[in-house]
């Protein structure tokens, strides 16, 4: 039943469409036919007041009036279905030509300046007849247009009717088959609504609980931080003190045993302080924290300072170290010379520390925009299987080795990483039994910058120093080593336990050079150097820290600290520092062992 309502509704609305596309053709045809009368007059008159005024202003636009006329008529009859129309059409197209050939005659008179001749060409009785008969054939077609129409609309008129007939008979239809379904759909959009209010709920819970997550996650990572800076002072305080000692006590030792049992001190220091600064690199590496920096720096200086740290280690074990620099450097290279320098002591400190006899070797060459470090050893190799696990945190070759040689794991690791960040590689070739070959590129850029050779001596020597040094720090131990290396380079030290002492004794003294601690009781080294700082005074402050992460490092900068070092402090770094801004007394001179 109800497919016959609508293919009878259907089938009358195609009907009415079909009456309504004719009661448009009907209209158009009205329009066109006004619209021709009109620009076939316009075009008449502008001949005569061009005849009349002696002009030829009025008949310029006579073409485009022309086209336009043309236009309309092609439109005219696109749109003509009635027969009567068609043949007044014909008729009125005859009639044109005529006119037109009249028209196009009385312009040419114009042109050639004949008045007189245009006017009575265009009001010539047989021009004017054709003119009357042209209009009432259009007039005509005007009527019988008319006619149709009205005939369409009724027609319409009736089919609307029809149609709200069968609208209304649609919409009981509609209803009758809407009640039938109604409690099933009711049903069906009460689950769907449950079941969207379950999927919102579970959305909540998810969003909450990723948040919960996230803020634990930021929560951990600011105890993990926090708990690395407390265990990194609380490690490198008690190291400051055991490396410092052994320093001071080398200079002084004569005896060749008790030397010896502070070189084995000092080297079991240097390895716990290795070790600290490895765990806090891969904190930084894994948190995204570490800064990779861009300086000049001398290539052989650099590999000069890596064979004068770990030649007397080689030696120590009846090996080799040799350093072959294929590459002459005319220019400073760019890069990170601390990191490089880091990488290379990993490398070349992991070969010397697997090879039982032999050499180990560290060549550098450029080839193809990268400057290559290559170490080669005579150690005790690897197999594939192990060399899969060199890069990997915390992980040895395997059990035996770490038992046998020592280490934590950490070092190719860091190394891998660090070349990474430098944009640069780490790879390894080994064989067992036969000794590895590691190689670490890095991209080759050349400075402005020439490179200097200075000629260093070999042993280190320490020039003294006129002049007073504040050093504040809270920890006794450190106290006396820090005044014992500050006085053997000729300084006069005062000291003071935290930063309210060293604020109040800078109102009514001066010193040359300050050393503040960052992390003390009452009044930590921050807050006091910006006091410091805001009264005016502009004395040289370094912070003498435990605190080396970069963060802590921007605070001292902004705090307005001259510069940093990091505990521990050695002698040299502390010289390098005094030698910046304290004159020198002349003709003295320390030598260190």
């Amino acid at each position: 039943m109800a497919a016959v309502f609508f293919v009878v509704f259907f089938a009358l609305l195609q009907t009415d469409s079909a009456v309504k596309k004719d009661l448009e053709d009907l209209h158009i045809l009205t329009l066109s036919a006004e619209r021709i009368l009109n620009l076939d007059n316009a075009g008449t008159t502008g001949i005569r007041l061009s005849a009349v005024l002696q002009t030829d202003e009025h008949i310029q636009n006579y073409q485009d009036l022309q086209d336009s006329k043309y236009e309309a008529l092609n439109e005219f009859f696109d749109h003509s279905q009635s027969e009567v129309v068609k043949d007044a059409f014909f008729r009125m197209a005859e009639i044109q030509e005529e006119l037109e050939e009249m028209e196009s005659e009385a312009i040419g008179l114009i042109d050639e300046r004949n008045w007189t001749a245009a006017w009575e060409l265009v009001n010539d009785p047989v021009f004017i007849d054709k003119k009357v008969l042209y209009t009432d054939n259009l007039s005509n077609v005007l009527q019988e247009i008319i006619v149709v129409s009205e005939n369409k609309i009724a027609q319409s008129n009736q089919l609307t009717q029809i149609n709200r007939y069968l609208v209304v008979a649609i919409f009981l239809l509609l209803c009758l088959i809407g009640f039938i379904y109604s409690r099933e759909i009711r049903r069906s959009l009460q689950h769907e609504r449950e079941l969207s209010r379950s999927l919102e709920d579970m959305n909540d819970n998810l969003e909450q609980r990723v948040l919960e997550r996230t803020e634990e996650l930021d929560k951990a990572n600011q105890v993990k931080d926090e708990f690395l800076a407390s265990m990194s002072h609380e490690l490198r305080t008690p190291l400051t003190a055991i490396i410092g000692n052994t320093e001071v006590l080398s200079e002084k030792v004569t005896n060749a045993e008790v030397q010896e049992l502070v070189s084995s001190i000092q080297a079991a220091g240097n390895v716990q302080l290795s070790l600290v600064n490895d765990i806090l690199d891969i904190s930084k590496i894994e948190s995204g924290l570490f800064t990779i920096e861009e300086l000049p720096f001398d290539l052989s200086h650099l590999l000069e300072e890596v064979h004068n740290i770990l030649n007397d280690v080689a030696h120590e074990k009846g090996l080799e170290l040799i350093v072959d620099e294929k590459n002459d450097e005319p220019y400073q290279l760019l890069g990170d010379p601390n990191r490089i320098r880091q990488v290379l002591i990993n490398l070349v400190g992991n070969a010397i520390k697997f090879t039982v006899k032999g050499e180990v070797r560290l060549t550098t060459r450029v080839e193809n925009g990268w400057l290559y470090f290559v170490v080669k050893d005579t150690g005790i190799g690897m197999t594939e299987d192990e060399q899969a696990h060199l890069f990997k945190k915390f992980q040895q070759v395997d059990g035996s080795i770490s038992r046998r040689f020592g280490g934590s794991g950490l070092g190719l690791y860091i190394s891998l990483n660090l070349a990474e960040l430098m944009g640069g590689k780490v790879s390894a070739v080994s064989e067992k039994g036969h000794g590895s070959e590691f190689s670490f590129a890095i991209p080759y850029r050349q400075s402005d910058s020439p490179a200097v050779e200075t000629e260093k001596p070999r042993q280190h020597t320490y020039l003294q120093f006129s002049g007073s040094i504040l050093v504040v720090e809270d920890t006794k131990p450190i106290q006396i080593i820090v005044r014992r290396l500050l006085e053997s380079l000729g300084t006069e030290v005062t000291l003071v336990e935290n930063g309210k002492e060293a604020v109040e004794l800078l109102e009514h003294r001066s010193f040359d050079l300050i050393f503040m601690d960052m992390q003390m009781p009452i009044m930590d080294g921050i807050e006091a150097t910006t006091i410091i700082r805001q009264r005016g005074d502009e004395t040289p402050l370094y912070a003498l820290t435990a605190n080396v992460f970069d963060k802590d490092r921007k605070r001292f900068e902004q705090a307005g600290c001259t510069g940093f070092l990091s505990k521990p402090v050695v002698k040299k770094e502390l010289s390098d520092v005094v030698a910046r801004h304290l004159s020198v007394k002349t003709d003295k001179l320390v030598a260190s062992r």
